[in-house]
């Protein structure tokens, strides 16, 4: 069984605009993705890192509004660089969150039964996931949410 994905409240209509485009499912994985963080992750800002493959360049750090991330011209500038053969990164700029990179199916399962219940899910490749976990509803010290990081 796929892993449940939280989400948190959405506006009225982002349902219906979540399901999956037959036409073209990675490319609506993908928006789907971006909708699950845009929602459960409330950040005002965002930090992306640009990485171009292999040694074809330095890594671009941007920071960005959380309603510029999202906007439809800066999704699409992601996927043309992603396109040419770059990978896009992106985090809340925020010390609430905690980030479980590289999980199976089973880790997915232990934080649950260990009542760590993910704020978001991302399959990020087939059978490898990211699990988003509300650490804090306030701003936790950057040595503090470090030593969680750690």
């Amino acid at each position: 069984m796929p892993p449940r994905m939280a989400m948190n409240t959405a506006p009225n209509g982002w349902k219906k605009r979540m399901e999956a485009d037959p036409m073209n499912p990675a490319a609506s994985k993908s928006q789907l993705d971006l909708i699950k963080l845009r929602f459960s992750l409330a950040a005002a800002e965002w930090i992306i890192q640009i990485v171009p493959e292999g040694d074809q360049g330095r890594a671009i750090r941007v920071d960005v509004t959380s309603r510029k991330l999202f906007s439809t011209e800066q999704v699409l500038c992601f996927c043309a660089k992603h396109a040419n053969g770059y990978h896009v990164y992106g985090r809340p700029n925020t010390t609430r969150y905690l980030l479980i990179d590289d999980a199976k199916q089973e880790g997915i399962v232990r934080l649950r039964q260990d009542g760590l219940d993910p704020t978001a899910i991302i399959e990020t490749s087939p059978g490898n996931f990211q699990a988003w976990i509300t650490a804090s509803n306030d701003e936790l010290p950057k040595p503090v949410a470090t030593h969680f990081a750690t």
